[in-house]
């Protein structure tokens, strides 16, 4: 199947493939968009735009190294690339959560065999995390976690959703007495292409828009912050007055961080904890509605 047909499926094929390599140091090119590198103890590093994505040890024992950073980056890479690679279909959930699966582990589609199931990898692939192993020769999931929306704190979730509408409702009020003023202004005066535009998946910005959210206050560092990326990010629209542009910009970071916000709140229980805690008795099916999943995480702010 078109689905099952990846140039290297084991230690072996890589090894071999790797024999041809004319410079270690640069890594042997694979295919049109990685590199593939020997480690010292014989293992193999993959690289994707010098970014390394997995690591695969002589017991045919591959391991996703990607933190949801360099997940995201990649993504797009990977769901279309990466079973041509690697016997790996690589599927998109949501913003900052991804599936992951074996191609040996991927369905037939009922009605038409040709077909691959997507319902089934949608839903019963297994979540991804940092260090999620698979053994390429039976294609198990070796360390599998149930998924992060089955494992929910309901005390600290609510205590993010009051934390992040008292938030919103802050900046919305300084933004509309004029407080963001200066703050646009300064970014109105620069050149977006030699500037850094923040990037709120590292974790410098990440933790200080978490500190304001827990603290409920912004400071003039975040200020400028938001107002510069509520700039780049709407500079095609016209006649953008500070407050859209604020708007804008929170409900925008707020929605696609979502899930990274959460873990900074503990709203997902920690494995370690969930498992002695009993908690799998309590996981849902998979497929199964969860009552609580959202992509947003409170109600969008008025105009």
């Amino acid at each position: 199947m078109w689905w099952d047909a990846a140039e290297l499926r084991n230690y072996n094929e890589v090894a071999f493939y790797y024999k041809g390599c004319r410079n270690p140091l640069k890594g042997k090119p694979f295919r049109s968009w990685g590199r593939i590198f020997l480690e010292h103890d014989g293992s193999f590093r993959f690289s994707l735009d010098n970014k390394d994505i997995g690591v695969l040890t002589p017991d045919n024992v591959f391991t996703f190294t990607m933190n949801n950073k360099t997940a995201r980056s990649c993504s797009v890479t990977l769901s279309q690339s990466l079973y041509r690679a690697l016997p790996f279909m690589w599927n998109r959930m949501s913003k900052g959560r991804y599936r992951v699966i074996h191609t040996d582990k991927c369905r037939k589609h009922e009605a038409q065999p040709s077909w691959l199931d997507w319902q089934y990898v949608k839903k019963e692939s297994p979540e991804y995390f940092e260090g999620i192993q698979f053994n390429l020769l039976t294609g198990e999931c070796l360390n599998r976690r149930p998924d992060v929306l089955t494992r929910i704190d309901a005390d600290k979730r609510i205590s993010w959703l009051r934390s992040l509408r008292k938030f919103k409702n802050t900046i919305k009020t300084m933004a509309k007495l004029g407080a963001f003023d200066k703050a646009v202004a300064k970014g109105r005066s620069v050149n977006l292409n030699t500037i850094k535009i923040p990037d709120w998946s590292e974790d410098a910005a990440l933790n200080k828009l978490y500190e304001g959210i827990r603290d409920n206050k912004c400071d003039t560092e975040l200020m400028e912050a938001l107002a510069l990326y509520g700039i780049y990010t709407t500079y095609w629209l016209k006649d953008r007055t500070p407050y859209q542009i604020i708007l804008t910009s929170i409900e925008s970071i707020c929605t696609s961080h979502s899930i990274d916000l959460r873990r900074k709140f503990g709203v997902f229980i920690e494995e370690s904890f969930y498992h002695e805690s009993g908690g799998e008795s309590n996981q849902l099916s998979q497929g199964e509605e969860n009552p609580i999943d959202s992509t947003k995480d409170s109600r969008p702010l008025p105009a």
